[in-house]
Formats: structure tokens, C-alpha cells, sequence
């Protein structure tokens, strides 16, 4: 499944239940790598771990993500002041 997809996917069942397994999932804690399942509960991570243990609590759709990495946690903060001066052109205040 590609990215966007996946994101889009994600954004349609915010109220649902989402498996993400066969991943690499990439700990932003201090936490040993090797865990390859992210169970997301209506838009939060509820889950992680090895599928083997949480196979059982994985509920709606499940997808294969093929080795991809997961970053949960990750929050891309990057971003240009100038983004912001040009959207606040378009607000109207009256």
C-alpha cells in the first residue's frame, strides 16, 4: 500500500481501528527495536508490539505494510514562518 493511501486511510476511520503489521516499526522511546505491529484506535497508537502478542486485539482492517518503516510518535515539526504570513492574508476578520 503506498503512503498516502495509508494516510488517507487512516483519516477516513479516525473513529475506527487500524492494524498496521509486518512493519518496521522504529521506537521513538527508550525502547529496544524489533517490534513489528501499531494497533491505531480512532487516530491514537493504543499498541505496539510483535504481532504474536497482539494479534488477538487487532480489529478492523489489517495491513501488510511489507517491511516499511513506522515512525509512531514522529511529529514533523518543520515548517517556514512565510507559510503562515501567506495564509493569514486570506482571513477574514470582520
Amino acid at each position: 500500500m503506498r503512503t498516502k493511501e495509508l494516510v488517507a486511510g487512516v483519516n477516513r476511520i479516525q473513529g475506527g481501528t487500524l492494524t498496521l503489521m509486518n512493519a518496521r516499526v522504529v521506537p521513538m522511546a527508550d525502547r529496544p527495536p524489533g517490534d513489528d505491529t501499531v494497533v491505531v484506535e480512532g487516530g491514537v497508537i493504543r499498541a505496539v508490539g510483535k504481532w504474536a502478542d497482539l494479534k488477538a486485539v487487532a480489529r478492523g482492517p489489517v495491513h501488510d505494510l511489507a517491511g516499511a518503516a513506522v515512525l509512531p510518535g514522529f511529529i514533523d515539526t518543520h515548517t517556514h514562518p512565510s507559510f503562515l504570513g501567506r495564509a493569514l492574508l486570506g482571513v477574514d476578520v470582520a
